[in-house]
């Protein structure tokens, strides 16, 4: 698998890898189970992430965590955020809000 993975890596261009990667996730994690409301996908578990590993953490496809999906929910229900033009100055920009905004 190792060197599959190499080989891959030499053939695709750069610039791709992360789609790739992201499409290859959402096929080998795919199921009914969890949603990820950042970026839609619906997979049968999430991975473990953290040092303390915490198990249903990463989103296979956008890289969210749960404070990332909390907030994103908290954005989308509770404020105008996504449904007005607003400015806001971000200092830490996540990919997937970038991506909404």
């Amino acid at each position: 698998m190792k060197y599959i993975k190499m080989a891959v890596k030499n053939v695709i261009p750069k610039k791709y890898y992360t789609l790739v990667r992201s499409i290859y996730s959402s096929i080998k994690y795919f199921g009914l189970r969890f949603k990820c409301p950042c970026c839609g996908g619906n997979f049968r578990k999430f991975l473990s992430c953290g040092i303390k590993l915490r198990r249903n953490a990463l989103c296979p496809r956008c890289g969210s965590l749960e404070r990332h999906r909390l907030l994103y929910l908290y954005l989308k229900d509770k404020t105008n955020f996504f449904s007005e033009q607003l400015r806001v100055f971000d200092i830490a920009p996540m990919y997937f809000f970038a991506k909404k905004m």
